[in-house]
């Protein structure tokens, strides 16, 4: 009985809510913020701390590491995020961790390490909550939640509830409470067999709706308790929703995390008028009838109403906001990938097999020589003896041979490649990057993976099954977002989705010559393969082979802008959109088709706004394309 009860108190514990207290280690006073609330399937959760140092003549190296109690996974999961920050006297500092939707955290709270020694007591931290559909237990899959993902809309304080439709039970065939379907070949709320690398389909979460109001379900709101100055905090969330006021009152910093959160593919909607100018690489601004301003800007979209009565919306209006949400950060489209299938999207590697036949020859030659030879040749030699040392002599030369052999064909060093695509704002200097990294080494890279701290990574390493193993990762924050072990193993390769928003000062000098034709200089720090500028009539002008910093004159081609050009985002995320991979082909072939008047598409080889993720990396392979935005007039100014 008493280890029932025991039991059920720890049971109690683990499911309750922990509430953020100020906790005292020596000089160091450290008090959570409370932790992002909702269920999301995408994205970074942000855990930030206050840090406070009493001492008024010692200065303290603090660290901080999650989970501290560590629970035994059968998949991936994090084995360490940790940060280490210097804290000086009477100085007051705020430290975040940043953690990825997938692998999960494997355990909870936050370990205390003051001046190298570990703290008795550690942080008490729930790890959020993050929809994994399916995870692998032995033979089969088991499915982990029987509501996948829903919508999380992050609301402002002063956000009315939105109008929600009555709940009407779902017909046959059409989505469950919770927001999706799952999918037919699963029979059974705990088991089924899933082909691995066949991941389910995002569904609609809802019927579209037939009256004014959201659907009763597929979605979560949850109120923001604080504002992040980081824009990667905002990741997880579809949709976000806040007054013109909020907007209004938030710091300079917490509102430019919210422009990028547009700019890399996020759907915002601020009720009431107000000035949004900052946004980077505005492709479509639209007015309509009911005075609602339609911003397209970068991957994202922005929606700005004229006030908050939700009684004067239609249904198209809901409908609006409620697809919009479903496409924001591109999660209806992007699926997720195992090992196998992000190698086919993103080849670092030709072959992923193993040499059988070489291995079987080689094997089969060790055992003739090992044995009958060996011992034949020593019996001609009468020295049998020598058996004690010519075999293992013999077993070290064919391991130096097979290790020989891979040094020669690979070395040491691993390869990099990568797929990617930059919108520059050249007005407002920053640059929005989404695309494909992959990696590969023949040894486990000693200092792992290293992204900047504005990168969202998002690794793609689902659906494994049982012969993908567990991999512990470990993440430090300290310099930068170190990738410092367990993402990338020895002759496996790693594939990474990223997305970026950064401040960046590279640009092209566009210029008007005398005689109407048009040059350019190339300032993006990288060489050009092909250049081509849409000048104010649409009309493309192109180039090709610009090094870093040299000026060229550009020829005019018969090639013209659309009318009606769809944007980037609808190109990517919209309707009838192709696979990320296709787009960047599609670009080099017609290049008129992503162009507005105004704007140029450079394609480089190594692209300047992607870090170098693995250092010591012998082959790069770096293509990106760069969709430049910025004003010129007829003088180039």
């Amino acid at each position: 009985m008493a280890k029932r009860i025991g039991s059920a108190l720890l049971l109690l514990t683990l499911a309750s809510p922990v509430q953020a207290v100020t906790m005292t280690f020596g000089d160091i006073e450290i008090t959570p913020e409370p932790a992002p609330k909702g269920t999301s399937a995408h994205g970074y959760f942000e855990y930030v701390f206050h840090m406070v140092n009493t001492s008024a003549e010692r200065a303290h190296t603090v660290r901080l590491s999650m989970p501290s109690e560590k629970l035994f996974f059968h998949e991936d999961s994090i084995h360490e995020l940790r940060r280490t920050v210097q804290v000086g006297p009477k100085e007051t500092v705020h430290v975040s961790l940043l953690q990825p939707d997938h692998p999960p955290i494997g355990g909870r709270d936050v370990a205390v390490v003051i001046d190298g020694r570990r703290q008795e007591n550690a942080l008490p931290l729930k790890p959020s909550e993050s929809v994994r559909r399916y995870s692998y237990r032995g033979r089969g899959w088991r499915v982990r939640s029987p509501a996948p993902a829903e919508l999380l809309i992050l609301l402002g304080p002063r956000v009315k509830p939105l109008p929600v439709l009555d709940p009407t039970p779902p017909e046959p065939g059409m989505p469950m409470p919770g927001g999706a379907l799952l999918p037919s070949h699963l029979k059974g709320p705990t088991r089924s067999k899933l082909p691995p690398g066949m991941p389910p389909e995002r569904p609609p979460a809802a019927r579209p709706p037939t009256k004014p109001g959201l659907p009763s379900h597929g979605i979560q709101f949850v109120t923001a308790e604080t504002w992040s100055s980081n824009w990667l905090a905002y990741t997880r969330y579809d949709g976000i929703i806040l007054t013109a006021e909020e907007l209004k009152e938030l710091p300079a910093a917490t509102q430019t995390a919210l422009r990028q959160y547009v700019e890399t593919g996020g759907a915002l909607l601020v009720l009431g008028p107000t000035d949004l100018r900052g946004l980077s690489a505005v492709t479509q601004t639209e007015k309509d009838k009911a005075g609602w301003r339609n911003i397209q800007a970068g991957l994202g979209v922005c929606h700005i109403s004229p006030d908050a009565h939700y009684d004067a919306w239609d249904v198209e209006r809901f409908t609006q906001l409620f697809h919009e949400w479903q496409y924001a950060n591109g999660s209806g489209i992007e699926s997720q990938r195992n090992t196998l299938d992000a190698n086919r999207e993103l080849p670092v590697i030709d072959d992923l097999g193993i040499p059988i036949r070489g291995l079987f020859v080689l094997m089969f030659v060790f055992v003739l020589a090992i044995g009958p030879v060996n011992v034949f040749v020593l019996s001609r030699l009468k020295r049998r003896i020598w058996l004690l040392w010519t075999t293992p002599a013999l077993s070290l030369c064919t391991c130096l041979a097979v290790f020989g052999y891979m040094l020669i064909s690979e070395g040491w060093s691993g390869r990099l490649r990568s797929e990617t695509l930059t919108l520059l704002d050249e007005t407002t200097h920053r640059a929005t990057t989404i695309g494909w990294l992959g990696v590969y080494s023949p040894l486990t890279p000693g200092d792992g993976l290293h992204f900047s701290a504005e990168t969202e990574v998002i690794p793609q390493r689902f659906f494994e099954g049982s012969n993908g193993g567990a991999r512990s990762c470990t993440i430090d924050w300290s310099q930068d977002q170190h990738f410092a072990a367990g993402w990338v193993e020895a002759r496996i390769p790693a594939h990474f989705k990223v997305r970026k928003s950064e401040l960046r000062r590279e640009r092209v000098a566009l210029h008007r010559e005398g005689d109407g034709r048009w040059s350019m200089v190339n300032g993006l720090g990288a060489a050009i393969r092909h250049f081509w500028y849409a000048d104010a009539q649409g009309q493309i002008h192109e180039a090709k082979d610009i090094a870093p910093g040299a000026r060229t004159l550009l020829t005019p081609t018969e090639k013209e802008c659309p009318v009606n050009a769809r944007t980037l985002r609808d190109h990517l995320f919209g309707p009838g959109n192709m696979s990320f991979m296709t787009t960047l082909q599609l670009m080099g072939q017609a290049p008129q088709n992503y162009l507005r008047p105004g704007s140029y598409l450079a394609e480089v080889e190594a692209s300047p706004f992607l870090e170098d993720a693995l250092r010591n990396a012998r082959t790069r392979k770096l293509h990106a394309f760069i969709v430049g935005f910025g004003k010129q007039d007829e003088n180039g100014e």
